[in-house]
């Protein structure tokens, strides 16, 4: 079966730090079975009333499935604690790179927010001074008497 896909099963090796946690993962789910197996048929045998067997039922489940959860977590938390730190890397770079992008769409935020200048006002910026010909997301263009036009990231 595993021929047909190109796998070959006894080919498949994993590294150390993940043979552990895998092995102590089968193990705790087995034992989560076997526990909830063993309660639910001693909850089953000894209550009586039917309301009371169903409540006691659905606790045991989602106490197991909790009890799982939280072994999980710690079986598996220094690889959990790996890929958290793997997601931030990925979130700081990815605002780095996006830094001036960022920086132009909140400016233009405030700068439409606050109602600074409108198209046909003359305004100077940097002692450039000019008539606002153009206003986008990303940048304003003013006309400067003398000069060409000059694009202004604001």
């Amino acid at each position: 079966m595993f021929e047909s896909i190109g796998l070959d099963p006894g080919k498949i090796q994993l590294p150390e730090a993940t043979l552990g946690p895998l092995i102590s993962t089968v193990i705790l789910i087995g034992l989560i079975i076997i526990l909830r197996t063993l309660t639910a048929r001693f909850i089953r045998r000894t209550v009586v009333s039917p309301e009371l067997r169903g409540r006691l039922l659905v606790n045991c489940r989602n106490g197991f499935v909790l009890l799982g959860l939280l072994g999980l977590v710690f079986i598996w938390g220094d690889q959990l604690r790996a890929l958290a730190l793997s997601i931030v890397a990925i979130a700081v770079a990815f605002v780095v790179a996006t830094k001036e992008l960022i920086l132009c769409v909140t400016g233009s935020i405030l700068k439409s927010g606050a109602g600074s200048f409108n198209l046909g006002d003359r305004i100077e910026v940097k002692g450039l001074r000019g008539d606002v010909i153009d206003q986008s997301l990303l940048a304003t263009t003013i006309q400067v008497p003398v000069a060409e036009e000059i694009h202004l990231i604001v």
